[in-house]
């Protein structure tokens, strides 16, 4: 790794550890990723099935260009390792919400959800489904532009959910009701199910429901949204398998779209009592429990959480100069 001295450390997890470097070539500082080359000191299945991952972030990477998602500079092998090279960020959402007690405001969670929406509209757009969008793998930039990471779970979808797709993908607490429900059947909507949860994160300090377990986390989810919803009939016939029930009426019949959306509403306000109604309707589409209730990544972009008033015209503007100072930072 001569091209790059290391500085110092940044983090470490389960497929690797980041470093501080300094490209010896211009004098930038950068990011190093350098991946495991065994998984527990072994090369088994969980092994091969890493390597699938490692492939699969390092081909979307190079295929995505986005202001909000981050960028690959290279990839080396050194050693036996391979190495990703990346800007250095200032730190992750998890770490931003640490410095500041846990929790954002309504207005600086209005500017993080922006840019996160922004991303996934790209992203979605690109028939990428990211399916771990948590505090974790949302990074800021040196000058606070927000830049969605970590793509070793993401996968190509088809729109009309023809493809299959894995299970068990993602962290229990951000994932949308059918992957919890193990369906192989879902598209880049099970994000938007993830926004939503983010937002109450960053918020209230907690996500909307944060347990151990797959079967006690979707529980919690269909206790606090409540059993109004037509979806929930098979959901409680999945929970029973499993030791739960949602104790649904006998005549628990389908109901309207927008019945549906207005008692998931109802639901949130009763956990959120004192959230503006512009945030109130944001989270109720992004936490429904049938995907196709939920809105993609443009229309919420479109919602009056973000077009009331003038934050469109001012954030913009100072998006605008992060990012160009970005740029000269980071050529």
């Amino acid at each position: 790794m001569t091209t790059y001295r290391e500085l110092g450390a940044v983090g470490a997890g389960t497929y690797g550890t980041v470093s501080k470097c300094l490209d010896m070539t211009n004098g930038q500082v950068v990011a190093v990723k350098k991946l495991r080359n065994t998984m527990n000191g072994r090369r088994g299945a969980s092994y091969h099935r890493y390597c699938e991952m490692m492939v699969r972030e390092i081909c979307l990477l190079r295929a995505l260009n986005d202001d909000h998602v981050v960028s690959m500079i290279e990839t080396f092998r050194h050693n036996g390792h391979v190495h990703m090279v990346f800007p250095l960020m200032r730190y992750n959402l998890y770490r931003h919400l640490e410095l500041n007690g846990g929790s954002l405001t309504v207005d600086d969670t209005k500017e993080c959800i922006y840019q996160v929406l922004k991303g996934l509209n790209y992203i979605h757009g690109q028939n990428v489904v990211h399916r771990d969008i948590k505090p974790e793998n949302i990074l800021l930039s040196a000058n606070g532009v927000i830049k969605i990471c970590d793509f070793g779970v993401s996968r190509m979808f088809c729109s009309d959910r023809t493809l299959d797709l894995s299970i068990e993908m993602g962290t229990v607490w951000y994932q949308a009701p059918e992957m919890l429900m193990e369906s192989t059947k879902y598209d880049a909507t099970v994000d938007i199910w993830s926004v939503g949860i983010l937002i109450t994160e960053l918020i209230s300090k907690m996500p909307l429901v944060a347990e151990d377990t797959i079967i006690s986390q979707l529980y919690g989810i269909t206790k606090i949204l409540g059993s109004d919803n037509c979806d929930l009939t098979v959901v409680d016939e999945y929970l029973r398998k499993h030791g739960f029930s949602l104790n649904l009426e006998a005549n628990h019949a389908p109901l309207s779209q927008s019945y549906i959306v207005s008692k998931t509403a109802m639901a949130l306000r009763k956990v959120y009592a004192w959230w503006p109604g512009y945030l109130m309707e944001i989270i109720t589409y992004c936490l429904q429990f049938n995907p196709n209730n939920r809105k993609n990544a443009a229309q919420l972009l479109e919602m009056k959480f973000f077009t009331a008033g003038t934050f469109l015209l001012r954030f913009n503007k100072e998006l605008k100069i992060m990012l160009d100072n970005d740029n000269a930072r980071y050529q």
